[in-house]
């Protein structure tokens, strides 16, 4: 065993900063494979956060990398694609509601290498 981090559910509300909110998402799924993707424990959402601003706002509110989006402002998006997300995220003028699901990395490495 790598970690003893468990699976952890939050919610946070981010204002964007002069930079926007500090943080880089990638896809955890092909965008082909979105209509047939099933959430499971190790891989909730399409989406993943990989990284956040030092001192950025995502990092202030305590999203790391690791976490997965599966809600922008009460609207369910485990199955949006990147592009769609991104275009949601920015679209919202200066706030930010999301809900996120944090796996460990060892188990985000686990399904990578599948």
């Amino acid at each position: 065993k790598l970690s003893n981090e468990q699976i952890v559910t939050k919610t946070v509300k981010l204002v964007r900063g002069p930079k926007g909110y500090g943080m880089y998402l990638r896809e955890a799924c092909p965008v082909e494979k979105i209509a047939s993707f099933v959430p499971t424990e190790t891989k909730p959402s399409t989406q993943l956060i990989i990284d956040c601003d030092e001192g950025g706002v995502a990092r202030q509110a305590g999203l790391q990398a690791g976490d997965f989006i599966i809600e922008v402002n009460n609207e369910d998006v485990r199955k949006k694609p990147h592009t769609e997300l991104v275009k949601l995220i920015g679209s919202l003028e200066n706030e930010v509601c999301l809900k996120v699901v944090h796996v460990p990395k060892f188990k985000i490495l686990s399904f990578e290498a599948k």
